[in-house]
């Protein structure tokens, strides 16, 4: 593994670990009831969409950061490589910054009695494409800046 590959994929675990717990803290999450046997939550739709988006944005914003960063970085030395390793490093920062999120909010307090609100239900990510923000706006910055330079160049 290159030194820019090792780069690559440890800012980006450190970003998912980042996002991860700022997910967790940033989203809603309906309370939990202790049912007799189970645990209830509301099954009110905000909720899940609003953790979705919220994973959404924060894994654009990251992306954006990462795609600004691969094109301002000057002498790459072999572009297909370096963005295979920053996509590489996008899709398992994404993929910590869920799990992350999952062990920061998966405990659920214990309740005294039947019917007593205790705590807010873990989190979960219900539409699976949110987690491809990161990759897909890192690399969409990348490409569009490397056109836009292509172009200008030619002028």
């Amino acid at each position: 593994m290159t030194g820019e590959a090792a780069l690559a994929l440890s800012v980006q675990l450190l970003l998912g670990v980042a996002m991860g717990v700022a997910w967790a803290y940033l989203s809603p999450r309906p309370p939990a009831v202790w049912v007799g046997t189970v645990w209830a939550a509301e099954s009110d739709f905000g909720f899940r969409a609003a953790a979705d988006a919220w994973f959404a944005v924060l894994g654009a914003g990251i992306g954006l950061m990462v795609g600004i960063y691969l094109t301002a970085r000057a002498g790459w030395s072999g572009p297909l490589s370096r963005l295979a390793w920053w996509l590489i490093g996008a899709v398992l920062g994404s993929a910590t910054a869920y799990l992350t999120g999952l062990l920061v909010t998966g405990s659920v307090g214990v309740a005294t009695e039947v019917g007593q609100a205790v705590t807010a239900a873990p989190l979960n990510l219900t539409a699976i494409g949110a987690g491809l923000a990161w990759p897909v706006t890192a690399m969409a910055v990348t490409a569009l800046v490397t056109a836009l330079r292509a172009l200008f160049a030619r002028q």
